[in-house]
């Protein structure tokens, strides 16, 4: 059941992307997969992993 609410895995896999390149960008914007991630985005991705961790937990 838990897995109908939980994110695609692909959406899982682009918010890691984004958490490791903001990891080495010291607060800049950063581009994953041609997107500029801003902080908005950034908060984002955080937030569907956290969301994911909570659905599969």
């Amino acid at each position: 059941m838990n897995a109908a609410y939980s994110p695609a895995p692909q959406h899982i896999a682009w918010a890691r992307r984004v958490l490791e390149q903001a990891a080495h960008s010291e607060g800049a914007a950063v581009r994953v997969d041609g997107e500029m991630i801003d902080r908005p985005r950034l908060d984002h991705a955080r937030d569907l992993l956290e969301f994911a961790a909570a659905v599969d937990g």
